[in-house]
């Protein structure tokens, strides 16, 4: 078996057998085809950065981004790689000693810190994200960095712990550390994505109360894309999946892997279209309102005018 998994073994009735190598293989298979969504989502961004105007804010923008792109598909390289090496090294080179056992999960181990480092680019795009969204916003500091860094902070304490420990031995303290560090990041993405999206959600309603129009900041899909809502939803799968010990969390696993890569970048993306909310959007809707209200005056005493000669 895989150098990089645990190396326990399970005896397993046959049809369980069967169906956790199926997983495996599904997952992958999945994984793979996530991957190449992954790849064309990094070479558009790069090709849409590079276009950016030549503005020295505009260009330390789009580097900074074409750095943290460089590094985030780097990362999900090695964990796809690390992903169908450890699936073949289970499938392959079975090292347990009875025909009626199956290795527990081949895709725990000291592989971990690759999928620590993966979850924690995620984050960090979101963080940003909440920056850039409450910047103009009447919101302390405190609130929207606060609470999304300290879930970021306490996912690092129990993810590095369960990391140290997962190159040693699977016990059941690195299930239980891998559990609640599984919690911690859900919770930490559950806020993040709460906090986007009611932030959005405000301001396309006075948007189309001012305008009588929602504008494309605020639309459905740009909504679901700014708050990386595929993130909760994998998560939320994969959580449950692993909580029943089902053979469905090893497919659930390695969607999630790809989800880490594929939703930070499709911000990426909004923002390299000019699609994305930037800081000048909430400035710009706060110095809109009254500008909207003194055209509506205006057009009403000019109606008055031509009724009344």
């Amino acid at each position: 078996m895989s150098s990089i998994s645990f190396p326990d073994c399970e005896a397993l009735p046959d049809f369980q057998r069967l169906n956790n190598k199926r997983g495996w293989i599904i997952g992958t298979a999945i994984s793979t085809l996530g991957y190449g969504i992954v790849l064309t989502l990094f070479i558009l961004c790069l090709t849409l950065l590079r276009t950016q105007t030549t503005q020295s804010r505009s260009k330390f923008h789009s580097n900074a981004l074409r750095i943290y792109l460089c590094l985030l598909f780097a990362i999900n390289t090695v964990a796809t790689a690390l992903v169908i090496y450890a699936t073949t090294g289970a499938l392959i080179d079975h090292s347990c000693q009875s025909p009626d056992e199956i290795p527990v999960n081949p895709y725990f181990g000291k592989a971990n810190v690759v999928y620590c480092l993966l979850n924690l680019c995620s984050d960090a795009l979101l963080i940003w994200r909440c920056t850039v969204i409450f910047g103009a916003s009447h919101v302390t500091p405190w609130v929207y960095l606060g609470i999304p860094c300290f879930c970021l902070v306490a996912s690092l304490g129990v993810g590095i712990p369960s990391i140290v420990l997962s190159t040693m031995k699977r016990t059941p303290l690195v299930n239980l550390l891998l559990v609640v560090y599984i919690l911690i990041t859900l919770t930490t993405n559950t806020v993040i994505t709460s906090m986007i999206v009611t932030r959005l959600v405000l301001h396309r309603r006075r948007v189309a109360k001012l305008l009588g129009r929602a504008s494309h900041y605020t639309g459905i899909i740009t909504i679901l894309i700014e708050s990386a809502l595929l993130i909760i939803v994998v998560d939320i799968f994969f959580i449950i999946a692993f909580g029943l010990n089902s053979w469905y969390g090893t497919i659930a696993f390695q969607m999630w892997i790809q989800v880490q890569a594929i939703a930070p970048m499709l911000i990426v993306f909004q923002v390299a279209q000019g699609k994305a909310w930037s800081r000048s959007t909430g400035e710009i809707m706060t110095m809109s309102q009254p500008i909207v209200l003194v055209s509506q005056e205006t057009s009403i005493h000019q109606t008055k005018g031509d009724s009344f000669p």
